[in-house]
């Protein structure tokens, strides 16, 4: 068995439009970086694929990270800055469909090379 590291996020009123781009955004922001820091591609194989998620009464339970990140607070930390982003984020951010394609296979193949590339062309920060 594994272990989740389920985001839960507290979202009023959002279109299902909005529901896909926040998704979106914390595939890139929050689990491309987590296939950097998190070296288990062990649980990805039968759990958190891209874009998994559930629909809350409260919002939305983000489900791809692995609990890795909960085991330290800077990573702790680390993530609630990533889940602001991704929903704060404005829509000038707007993912072409050949990066979605190159986000979607980094995480469930737990491609680290992926990751580094698409780390460095979005500047995003990863968690030591």
């Amino acid at each position: 068995r594994c272990a989740g590291g389920h985001v839960h996020i507290a979202i009023d009123g959002l279109s299902q439009r909005d529901l896909v781009t926040v998704i979106s955004r914390l595939d890139l922001l929050l689990s491309v970086p987590l296939v950097l820091a998190d070296p288990d591609n062990i649980r990805r194989q039968s759990y958190g694929k891209a874009g998994t998620f559930r629909i809350k009464p409260y919002g939305i339970e983000y489900r791809t990270p692995s609990n890795a990140w909960c085991k330290s607070d800077e990573i702790r930390r680390w993530v609630y800055r990533q889940v602001i982003r991704a929903v704060e984020y404005d829509d000038s951010d707007v993912l072409l469909r050949d990066t979605v394609n190159m986000m979607v296979s980094c995480i469930n193949d737990s491609d680290q090379q992926k990751a580094e590339y698409l780390s460095d062309m979005f500047k995003l920060e990863v968690p030591v």
